[in-house]
């Protein structure tokens, strides 16, 4: 017990020495990753992060005057949303480099007074922030207030958002259409694909992770890359009985596969790119009304919440959406056995 706290009395003046401040994050044994005062924020080793979420919440490009005075009002807002996840982080650390921006100081109370709040509503209006940047804003003084640091509060963040943005990116943005008949072309091709390799999907995993295994003995062994393919790579069978289908270091077919599988899932659901990646195999569901089957999809937005915090949202789809989420999720099962265990062993 003496040595426990002799190492942390001896961590804690380590610490001040460096003057980083607090802790922020840990690995997973512990031991600090990064400071209130570090130059990033790393949440990589304490949360289970999907592959598109952001790990990391970066201060080099934070005006170095404010730094430490956003950082110490970052750390304070997410001490009171601990459950805040990264990119909900990342967009406070946003929202409040655009308020120093505006209001020319990191004192938060000046927002209190009327005429300072005035000065910086005027000053916002001259960036010409898009609607949704605005609206980070006043979430952002709704957070600092949250926090008890400040009194202001916005209530109605959509008509602030309205009077302050760049008037011209309030137009509705134009949608781009699809001609029909390229639009049946793609459907059909995208259709095709799910409903050939459905069946073959975990042969297709299979046979990846033997290629990459073979590809793995082969480097540790000395030999040369370049030379895998002619030589062991293209002798390895993966026993899909399509002659499309082909086993390489970049795993084409697989991406095209799963290329056609989103398109089908996109165009069954209307979901946007980022919601689709929060879909897994078991996000497929049928509910029962009487006679009625309706699929949904079920995953996660962040576009409606306040700081980018997700909430999990369904949508109406159709049986279809069954296949290619089941072979998009399977024929990539060798690439998460693989990093589980490297994480595991790490």
């Amino acid at each position: 017990m003496i040595a426990s706290n002799t190492n942390q009395l001896s961590a804690n003046v380590e610490q001040e020495n460096r003057g980083e401040g607090d802790v922020v994050t840990t690995d997973k044994h512990g031991a600090p990753l990064s400071y209130v005062y570090s130059d990033e924020w790393d949440f990589s080793q304490e949360r289970s992060l999907s592959a598109t979420s952001p790990r990391k919440i970066t201060f080099t490009t934070t005006p170095e005057l404010h730094r430490r005075a956003i950082q110490e009002t970052l750390m304070t807002i997410y001490n009171n949303n601990p459950t805040l996840s990264v990119g909900g982080i990342l967009s406070v650390r946003t929202g409040l480099q655009r308020i120093v921006g505006s209001l020319g100081s990191s004192d938060w109370t000046l927002i209190d007074d009327d005429k300072h709040f005035r000065d910086f509503k005027a000053n916002l209006k001259t960036k010409l922030f898009s609607p949704s940047s605005i609206e980070n804003v006043a979430a952002t003084i709704n957070k600092i207030s949250d926090a008890g640091i400040t009194k202001r509060v916005i209530e109605a963040r959509k008509n602030f958002s309205k009077k302050h943005c760049c008037p011209s990116k309030l137009r509705g943005k134009q949608a781009i259409a699809i001609p029909e008949q390229m639009a049946q072309r793609l459907f059909k091709s995208a259709l095709d694909t799910v409903e050939r390799y459905h069946p073959h999907r975990h042969k297709i995993s299979q046979g990846y992770k033997h290629y990459f295994d073979a590809l793995r003995d082969y480097k540790s062994g000395n030999g040369d890359a370049n030379n895998f393919k002619p030589i062991i790579g293209d002798k390895i069978k993966h026993g899909v009985p399509v002659d499309d289908f082909r086993l390489d270091v970049q795993a084409k077919s697989g991406t095209e596969i799963q290329s056609a599988c989103l398109i089908v899932l996109l165009g069954f659901s209307g979901v946007r790119i980022s919601e689709c990646l929060s879909f897994n195999k078991f996000s497929y569901k049928e509910h029962v009304y009487g006679d009625i089957t309706i699929p949904t999809l079920t995953g996660k937005i962040t576009k409606t919440e306040e700081g980018g915090l997700p909430k999990k949202e369904a949508w109406v789809t159709h049986p279809v959406a069954k296949k290619a989420i089941e072979l998009a999720y399977d024929l990539s099962q060798f690439a998460r056995d693989h990093y589980m265990k490297e994480i595991q062993q790490n």
